[in-house]
């Protein structure tokens, strides 16, 4: 989503073996030699099975990260056009047929002047929830969660659901868990508002409800952010225990546990 700068053949020779030669002392051919070709005369008499027209077709492999950034496209997110793609197959291309909880905040306003409004970013075909219906198809046995503020990211479709909650508001936070019985989340993206203190607040609320060996992703980390300069002590001070990175162009923080 915008910030308001506003964020995965082998030919297998078969031996040939006939280029050995099978014979006793006095060059007189072994009885398995005589077999092999009484063998082979057997074969080539045997009549061809019909397996009825032979029709030309081509395998087409498709990458698995040219087919998420492809659902990002088509759903007119801006996630594969800011480079997000690959980091996300890496992340999630062994785990994407299980059943998972997956959370994003920040659905994707079209208001405009709203905070990470999506206008002026999103693709052509986009309306609110581009990404979360990418994250759907993606994931084909998962449950989606969207977040957002903003009444127009509010919409409920298969495997999708939505609610208004002010992320950086601890209050509405608990409030949000407290409604869903403490529901923990395989994957959380923040892809809310960009602002590196929102960040932090957002971090600190929602770091506690993501299950062991799940992973909080940070994207939109705009150039010169305090996220991890000013703030870094206090980031590592909230995600004690967890593994850490930061992509090479450092817009996107990754914490798995």
């Amino acid at each position: 989503m915008a910030s308001t700068k506003d964020t995965s053949t082998k030919d297998t020779s078969s031996k040939d073996s006939g280029s050995k030669d099978v014979g006793s002392k006095d060059h007189t051919p072994s009885k398995d030699a005589a077999s092999k070709d009484d063998i082979s005369a057997k074969d080539t008499s045997t009549p061809a099975i019909d397996q009825g027209p032979v029709v030309d077709q081509k395998v087409v492999i498709e990458e698995p990260s040219l087919k998420l950034g492809a659902l990002f496209d088509k759903y007119g997110s801006d996630k594969h056009r800011n480079g997000y793609t690959p980091i996300y197959q890496s992340l999630f291309k062994n785990i994407r047929e299980r059943e998972l909880n997956i959370l994003e905040i920040g659905i994707g306003t079209m208001i405009s002047g709203a905070p990470s409004s999506m206008v002026g970013y999103s693709l052509p075909n986009y309306q609110p929830g581009g990404s979360l219906r990418a994250w759907r198809d993606y994931f084909p046995k998962s449950h989606i969660w969207g977040l957002d503020i903003q009444p127009d990211t509010q919409f409920s479709e298969e495997r999708i659901s939505t609610d208004l909650v002010n992320s950086i508001n601890a209050t509405a936070v608990d409030a949000f868990f407290a409604k869903y019985k403490d529901i923990k989340f395989d994957i959380i993206i923040d892809d809310g508002w960009h602002k590196d203190s929102a960040q932090l607040a957002t971090l600190r609320n929602f770091l506690p409800h993501v299950k062991k060996g799940g992973y909080y992703i940070v994207e939109d980390i705009y150039p010169k952010s305090k996220f991890l300069t000013i703030f870094k002590a206090e980031v590592e001070l909230i995600s004690v225990g967890w593994h850490k990175f930061v992509t090479e162009d450092k817009n996107i923080c990754v914490f798995s546990s």
